[in-house]
């Protein structure tokens, strides 16, 4: 009388193990770098958030106290921790006068600094 064996034997056990040593880890570095993208993608939104804040907050007093490009100062963002902005203005001459407005968002992210800037030129009425 013959036997039907059942379960897996040894080598198809350590076939099983080696392929899945090799397929886990390479498709946590596939998680890994789709997670970066997306927290990289959310840090720039706000960047481009926090400068059309900026913008439109220097575009309400443009001739306020703006400062000349140079004499800038780095400012945290309130309420944005990590953020910081640099805002500075010079005038321009076309066809009309104006004012060129520079808004740089500064941010960390993973090991360096990444900036987002925004320049927007200001027509007086």
């Amino acid at each position: 009388m013959i036997r039907k064996q059942r379960g897996f034997s040894l080598i198809e056990v350590l076939l099983v193990v080696v392929l899945l040593a090799v397929i886990i880890p390479a498709m946590m570095a596939g998680f890994t770098a789709a997670h970066v993208a997306i927290k990289d993608a959310r840090m720039l939104e706000l960047a481009k958030h926090i400068a059309q804040l900026k913008m439109e907050q220097i575009m309400a007093d443009p001739y306020g106290a703006l400062p000349a490009p140079g004499d800038e100062q780095d400012e945290p963002f309130a309420g944005f921790p990590g953020f910081t902005t640099r805002s500075s203005g010079k005038a321009v001459f076309s066809e009309q006068a104006g004012l060129e407005v520079t808004v740089v968002v500064k941010y960390q992210f993973l090991q360096g600094h990444r900036e987002y800037k925004m320049v927007a030129i200001h027509y007086g009425s």
